[in-house]
């Protein structure tokens, strides 16, 4: 199974109309459910964030916390605030991952592993596997 075949039937368990498509990039188009990922698995300001607000979230790899983030991008939608005025503001990386919208969407992410970690856990291992 490729890469991208595991990750469309991982993120169809979260919502069927949700399509992943390899990129150089993490991020999402609201418009048509898309979520864009790129083949990585470095640890990085965003990992490191994640990891403190979620300590749970340190046993699985960058890639799946990235990805797993995008899909609560989708997920929280109904939730997300203009935050350009804010963004265009941010000076370091630390602020950017406490903007509203990255924190929802952290915290989607966070809480759906702590209640599907096997799921999880099964998806980042075989991606590990694959990267």
């Amino acid at each position: 199974m490729t890469l991208n075949e595991m990750v469309n039937n991982f993120i169809a368990n979260i919502n069927e109309e949700y399509v992943a498509i390899e990129s150089d990039t993490f991020e999402v188009n609201f418009n048509d459910y898309e979520i864009n990922y790129a083949v990585e698995n470095e640890a990085d300001d965003f990992y490191n964030n994640f990891v403190e607000r979620f300590p749970l979230a340190s046993n699985f790899a960058p890639f799946t916390l990235s990805l797993l983030h995008e899909v609560g991008h989708l997920e929280t939608e109904d939730e997300i605030i203009d935050d350009t005025e804010e963004r265009n503001a941010i000076t370091n990386t630390a602020d950017y991952f406490n903007l509203w919208n990255e924190a929802i969407a952290t915290d989607w992410a966070g809480f759906f592993i702590e209640d599907n970690y096997e799921l999880v856990e099964e998806f980042n291992n075989a991606v590990l596997e694959s990267l």
